[in-house]
Order: structure tokens, then C-alpha cells, then sequence
């Protein structure tokens, strides 16, 4: 999985600003079980380019900034996803942005090149959003703000706020990249003065204070102070010192981390805003509720990890590459392919097969592929008995990894009876047509036995990835067509009462990890993923509903052919 990151860079050592990317960088990685992460960034003044200033040796061991020209779309394109944030990313008002960048940061240039899949992560805006404000509502249907602020200002719908990247790590990672400066004396007791520079030309180093200690003050705009101290040192000089005076809303956040009671800071409404969500008590710039600010950040934390989990929602039309596979399943094969993938990795895969006189529809485990093709690949369309909750329960107490594949409402009552999360079990369900009521398949295999005096070997729905018919072998191997007709009367004419109004919306509401269905090609979705993708034996369209099943979708990514499509299409 290949991830973009487009952020904000300014020259000189904007402490907090590279230490926000880094933060949400190795953030993504976690989650995302990937290293293949990039970060693209831009620079006041620059029109068509995303320019990054000279690498230190810590952007260098996390980040992997990339310049770019944006008349080479070769360079950022092909991403899987592309997350935008943090600090000042979307101040596009700015006279000192060209308009390239300004397309590329609000979502045109990617939509122009065909990419779907972006989100914003606390993206400050300086309340500058401007005439881009309609293409990120359009573009972006994830949109996390860093400030409250921004969300009741732009009024974009279904935005919401997320805590800084520096955040969502603890004091531990963050003490681990600091670093001790040489100027600083063993022992030494000092303050810290943390502070947009007067001039740039201050090169003022400390001051001494009546009780003979020293306040040692650092410039986050000063090119001249920023090539001294690096970013372990400015960490460590916050962490450390004794009373911290700052204007910077990244000073105050790691003042915050560090748990530094004695803070001195300049109003402004980032820093508000960050005092207001973690509910922070201070008098006279002495900080008073630190416990309770640490509940309110393990809060922030779940909020930012749920928000990730959520923008998981995307969607593919994808078939498998394998012939073999893709020739025998009824669609594109994608539920195949992510049960090769199970089995593989000791997964047992539940899904419906018939008994053995194909009278009715049984939930059965597999843990092999000729298992899977032989019990579970046919297309049923018939009500599914469910097997004993109580016995997946215990297997996945014991370990055991699961892949369960169902219709919503078998999902459903699966997750609501083990009422908690497994994180050895997939839970996949299809959008579904309804149900049949188990005695329409009853009367039909009675019929066929009546009528040829013969036991059936095998019954397939939709077989050769036809629309609507269904095919018969019987004992003896002749081969009994039947047509739409035959079809509708599962599919349609006898649906169980329930599943006419169903509750689930066939699948459009979900509780699994994926959703898998048919994607038909007809001329309208040809617009969305272009001409070229036309499999001539079935596709499946594919909605990644949770963050554990857009991981283990990216598992077989490369076993299928696939286009990305447009967040929410259905």
C-alpha cells in the first residue's frame, strides 16, 4: 500500500511543523502496516512546486519528502491514498501560493488525474479556505479539521476535528528523538523562551535572570538560529527546563506532553482552541489538571484512530487475474481470491454450501481452496441455516483465525452475539437480493427428482457468470438448463417476507469488514473507470467497510485487476 502525505513546509527549522509530519507519518505507518510512505510538501512562494528545504538526518530516518513539479503528474500519481494535514496545509487564500498548488492541496489536480481516494487529518486553515471551500466539500468526503473553528466557518458538511499529529503519540516516542545540547550544563536549572523572531537577524542566544539562571531563547523563523539547534535538541529544551514562554501553538502542544506547569503563552485562537478540547485549567499561566488533561488526550486519540477507521470506506470494481479462479466463480472472483488469501494464512473459511441431498442452504467451514470451490463458490440465493454461534465463539477464544462470509443480516446477528471485536475474524457480507423461503428449493429439487428419477450432483446459480439462470447436473452428468423464469421465482417471486423490506438495504448498510457484490458495466459506471475495464466473464464491485478490512483487501490488491472508485459510489 503506497501513501501520499501533502503537508506544509517553511523554511528555516519550524520545529513543531516537522515534528507534526514526522508524527502523523510514522502514525499512518502503524496503522496502515506499511512503510511505503511519502511525504510531498510545498513552500510559500513556490507557484507550480512542492519544494522541500535540505533534509536533517531525523526527517531523513522518517520522512521520505519528495520535490515535485505539478506538470509531472507522473510523480504524484498512482497512490492508494493520499492524506492531507497538518499545519497550515489549507491556508489557500494566501497571496504567496500559486494557484497549481492550490489546486493540487484541494483535491482538483488529483480528480483531474483519476485519483479518488484522499482525506484531510487535521488540516489548519487559517479560516482561509477562500473560493476552495465547494472543491474540498466535493472532493473530499473525509474532512478533519484541526480546529473547531474551521468546521462552524466553512460549514462544510460532515467535516469534523481531529487533534494534532503530535498528539496521538505519548511522552515515551517523543523522548526518544530528543537530544541534549551541548550548551546546556549538567545539572543546569533554565528557562525557555520559544518565540516568533523580531528580526532575522537576532542572534541572541540566552539572557541571564535575577537569580543568576539563564532563559535560552530559539526563533522558529530565525535561518540563522534554526541551523544550530536541531529538532531532538528543541524537544529536549522543552522537556527540561524549568518555565517555558512561548507563542507557538507547537510550543505549547509539546509544553502540554511534557507536562510543564509553568507555562507562559500568547493568546490566539489555536492554542485556545487546543486549551478547549483537553479541557486544560491554568491560573496565571500555571497549569493545574494534568491527570484529567491526559484522560481528555487518550480521548483525542481514539477520536483520531476511529476517524481513520471510518475514512476506510472506499470502493473498486476488480476481478481476479487468475483465470482459473475468475472461470469458476460466479462474479470476478474477489471472494475467492480473499479466501486463498485466508486459508493460506490459516484462516477456516464459513460460507454457504447445500447438504448433501440439496434441500436446503447450511453454513459450512472450509480450510482448503478445493473445499471452497466445491461447497461454497455456487451462487445460492436461498435462506441460509446458520450454524452454532457458540462454536465460532470458541474458536475464536482459542485463536483460531476465521473468515465468515454472509448477507448482512447473518452478520448482524453474528456480531451482535459475540458482542465484542475479534481481531481473528473477517466478517464479509454481499449485497443481497433477499432470500428465498427454504421450501421454494425444496419443491424444486423434488420436482427435477420426480421428473428424471435421478439423484442431483450439483446445483450452480448464475453458472458461466450468466445473469439469471441456473444449472443442474445431475448423477449421472447430464446437464439441466433452466432460465430466468426458474431463476426469478428464487430470486424475486418467493423472497422470505423479511427480506422485502429489508432493514439492511440489501447491503448499502453494512456491520462487516467488506462488502462485496457485482459491478455491471454499463455505460455510466464505464464513465467512472474508464472504457478499458471491461472483463468479459464478471467484476465485482468491492467497499472496504472498516479498517481491518481495507488491510486485508490490500493483501490480494495484487491479485486482481483493479480500478479505484469515487468515495461513496455505489
Amino acid at each position: 500500500m503506497r501513501i501520499a502525505v501533502i503537508t506544509h513546509y517553511t523554511y528555516g527549522n519550524n520545529y513543531g511543523q516537522r515534528l507534526q509530519n514526522i508524527a502523523l507519518v510514522q502514525y499512518l505507518k502503524n496503522i496502515y502496516k506499511t512503510d511505503d510512505i511519502y511525504t510531498f510538501v510545498y513552500a510559500m512562494g513556490y507557484k507550480k512546486r512542492l519544494v522541500p528545504v535540505k533534509n536533517s538526518a531525523l526527517e531523513s530516518k522518517f520522512l521520505k519528502p519528495i520535490s515535485i513539479n505539478l506538470d509531472d503528474t507522473k510523480t504524484f500519481t498512482g497512490f492508494d491514498l493520499y492524506v492531507i494535514g497538518s499545519d497550515q496545509v489549507f491556508n489557500l487564500d494566501n497571496k504567496w501560493m500559486g494557484s497549481h498548488v492550490k489546486d493540487f492541496l484541494c483535491g482538483r489536480t488529483l480528480v483531474k488525474c483519476g485519483e479518488k481516494h484522499f482525506i484531510t487529518y487535521a488540516a489548519s486553515d487559517c479560516l482561509k479556505l477562500g473560493q476552495y471551500k465547494k472543491f474540498v466539500s466535493k472532493y473530499f468526503k473525509y474532512i478533519s479539521f484541526r480546529e473547531k473553528e474551521s468546521i462552524s466557518y466553512n460549514k462544510i458538511e460532515n467535516s469534523t476535528y481531529n487533534i494534532d499529529p503530535v498528539f496521538l503519540w505519548d511522552i515515551d516516542f517523543w523522548t526518544n528523538i530528543e537530544k541534549k545540547p551541548e550548551f546546556i550544563n549538567d545539572n543546569e536549572v533554565f528557562d525557555f523562551c520559544y518565540m516568533r523572531s523580531k528580526s532575522k537577524n537576532d542572534e541572541s542566544h540566552f539572557t541571564t535572570n535575577k537569580d543568576g539562571t539563564r532563559t535560552y531563547h530559539l526563533y522558529f523563523n530565525n535561518p540563522i538560529q534554526s541551523n544550530k539547534i536541531g529538532y531532538g535538541e528543541f524537544l529536549w529544551l522543552v522537556h527540561h527546563c524549568r518555565k517555558i514562554t512561548t507563542c507557538s501553538f507547537h510550543g505549547f502542544s509539546f509544553s502540554i506532553i511534557f507536562q510543564k506547569k509553568d507555562i507562559e503563552f500568547e493568546n490566539n485562537y489555536r492554542i485556545m482552541n487546543l486549551i478547549d478540547i483537553l479541557h486544560v485549567k491554568y491560573n496565571g499561566g500555571i497549569i493545574e489538571n494534568f491527570d484529567e488533561i491526559q484522560k481528555y488526550i487518550k480521548y483525542e486519540q481514539e477520536r483520531a484512530l476511529n476517524y481513520f477507521k471510518n475514512s476506510c470506506v472506499f470502493n473498486y470494481a476488480c476481478y481476479s487475474k487468475d483465470k482459473g479462479i475468475h472461470d469458476k466463480s460466479t462474479s470476478g472472483g474477489v471472494c475467492a481470491e480473499l479466501a486463498r488469501y485466508a486459508i493460506d494464512n490459516n484462516y477456516i473459511v464459513y460460507g454457504g454450501s447445500y447438504n448433501e441431498d440439496f434441500t436446503k442452504v447450511i453454513i459450512k467451514p472450509v480450510d482448503n481452496m478445493d473445499d471452497y470451490f466445491r461447497y461454497l463458490s455456487k451462487s445460492k440465493y436461498n435462506f441460509s441455516f446458520l450454524p452454532k454461534f457458540r462454536d465460532i465463539k470458541e474458536k475464536l477464544e482459542n485463536g483460531i483465525n476465521i473468515l465468515y462470509i454472509g448477507s448482512p443480516c447473518q452478520i448482524y446477528m453474528l456480531k451482535k452475539y459475540l458482542n465484542k471485536d475479534y481481531n481473528n475474524l473477517l466478517l464479509v457480507d454481499f449485497k443481497c437480493r433477499g432470500f428465498s423461503k427454504p421450501q421454494r428449493l425444496k419443491e424444486f429439487v423434488q420436482y427435477i427428482k420426480d421428473k428424471y428419477h435421478r439423484a442431483i450432483k450439483d446445483i450452480d446459480f448464475r453458472y458461466n457468470h450468466t445473469v439469471n439462470g441456473i444449472r443442474v447436473t445431475l448423477d449421472n452428468n447430464i446437464v439441466l438448463n433452466y432460465n430466468v423464469e426458474y431463476f426469478n421465482s428464487f430470486v424475486f417471486k418467493n423472497r422470505l417476507d423479511r427480506c422485502e423490506n429489508c432493514i439492511y438495504g440489501h447491503g448499502l448498510k453494512s456491520y462487516s469488514d467488506i462488502t462485496v457484490s457485482d459491478f455491471w458495466l454499463n455505460s455510466k459506471n464505464k464513465v467512472h473507470i474508464g472504457q478499458d475495464f471491461t472483463p468479459q466473464k464478471g467484476c465485482n464491485h468491492v467497499r472496504t467497510n472498516t479498517l481491518k478490512g481495507f488491510l486485508f483487501f490490500n493483501e490480494i490488491r495484487n491479485k486482481l485487476n483493479i480500478k479505484k472508485l469515487f468515495n461513496g459510489f455505489q
